[in-house]
């Protein structure tokens, strides 16, 4: 790709779209060829100052554009949008890619601002599949990769002065500049979680200190941390502060943000595609038809029901859900769990399965089963499968 003398760089990304298309590419590289390059020439990892994805290996570089490989070994980037043009082209893996348009007539240059969130478009990326990226609020997109690694080739320009500073969007209503509140979040989350912080009275004077000298993001990105101290305590806080209307926005994008952050951690330690893929979908799906549409597309031989089955049996043993039941029976009560409607359905299928006798005798235990399940915030997107 050269620069000739109708070089505009408008077109960028164009440009680098179509290059990468018509490209000759290795699809079958693999993450260790990459690292070898990297390694055999170790001033490119001294000089190597990008911090885009979670490991990026420099392939060629110039005042006008960078290639780099790209690698991703977590689950799922944030919802963003991005300070330069290009395009990139999955060499490895696949992943679900969801893009949104945000509506906000907030004009300021706030870091944190209120607006709408909505969705565009959710695809399943392989290898192969080419991707145009306009900089600015012009292509907003999130990707949950399904392998580890996955790996991108990009083509881009540096970051513009002409395009804000990066920003995250959490649906269903905010965005905020990522790097800012990424950096501070994480200080104060640092403290709050220190020896110090164990000791220190959190009361109603510290969370009015706190939530004036921070901006709303950060306190989003705290409370999940903070609710465990005094849940109703910050409740009121807020209200004080943001009054009832924009507190609820707020605690609504909290619980989202949360969800997403653990479902996203989750991924981490199941192995298993199909499980990986429902976890992708559930995160970037908001409405049962959507899920089911997806699901179909990217697994057309699964049952729903056992997918799931198997994502929360994987919660259950590492104590993501409270459950209290032991044993070699959690996995047949959890599908009956999945499978079931209501709470009735679901003790006619443990009758099916166990006996009406042994159903009866662990009734009480089976009940509060079926509650710490159907209730646990986290797996509740799992259930609008059912």
């Amino acid at each position: 790709m050269t620069q000739g003398a109708a070089y505009n760089e408008s077109d960028f990304s164009k440009i680098a779209f179509s290059e990468l298309e018509k490209s000759n590419i290795k699809y079958d590289i693999s993450g260790s060829e990459l690292l070898a390059y990297q390694l055999n020439d170790l001033s490119r990892l001294a000089h190597n100052k990008e911090n885009f994805s979670d490991f990026p290996i420099i392939l060629f570089k110039n005042d006008d554009f960078i290639i780099q490989a790209l690698h991703w070994y977590e689950a799922s980037t944030s919802i963003h949008d991005h300070r330069f043009d290009g395009a990139f082209k999955v060499l490895k893996g696949s992943s679900i890619e969801t893009t949104y348009d945000f509506n906000t007539s907030d004009d300021s240059s706030n870091r944190t601002q209120s607006g709408t969130l909505v969705k565009r478009r959710i695809r399943h990326l392989q290898v192969g599949d080419t991707c145009e990226i306009n900089g600015g609020n012009r292509y907003i997109h999130s990707l949950f990769h399904i392998e580890s690694p996955s790996i991108t080739l990009i083509i881009r320009t540096h970051s513009k002065d002409s395009y804000p500073a990066q920003r995250d969007y959490h649906a269903p209503s905010l965005s905020s500049e990522c790097f800012y509140q990424r950096a501070e979040a994480n200080k104060l989350a640092g403290i709050i979680n220190s020896d110090a912080g164990r000791l220190f009275s959190f009361d109603k004077e510290f969370y009015h200190q706190l939530f004036d000298n921070i901006e709303k993001f950060q306190i989003i990105r705290l409370i999940p941390m903070l609710v465990k101290k005094n849940d109703n305590l910050i409740k009121e806080v807020l209200i004080n502060k943001y009054g009832e209307h924009e507190a609820a926005e707020i605690a609504k994008v909290t619980e989202l943000t949360h969800c997403r952050r653990q479902l996203n951690f989750l991924r981490k330690g199941i192995t298993d595609y199909e499980s990986r893929l429902v976890i992708a979908v559930m995160i970037n799906s908001s409405t049962r038809v959507e899920t089911v549409q997806l699901l179909t597309e990217v697994l057309p031989n699964a049952v729903f029901e056992d997918e799931i089955s198997k994502v929360v049996e994987y919660m259950v043993k590492h104590r993501w859900v409270p459950i209290t039941i032991e044993g070699d029976s959690i996995a047949d009560i959890i599908t009956a769990a999945v499978s079931a409607t209501t709470i009735d359905e679901y003790f006619s299928l443990l009758v099916e399965d166990f006996g009406a006798e042994a159903v009866d005798t662990g009734r009480a235990m089976l009940e509060k089963a079926w509650h710490q399940l159907t209730t646990n915030k986290t797996i509740s997107m799992l259930w609008e499968l059912k």
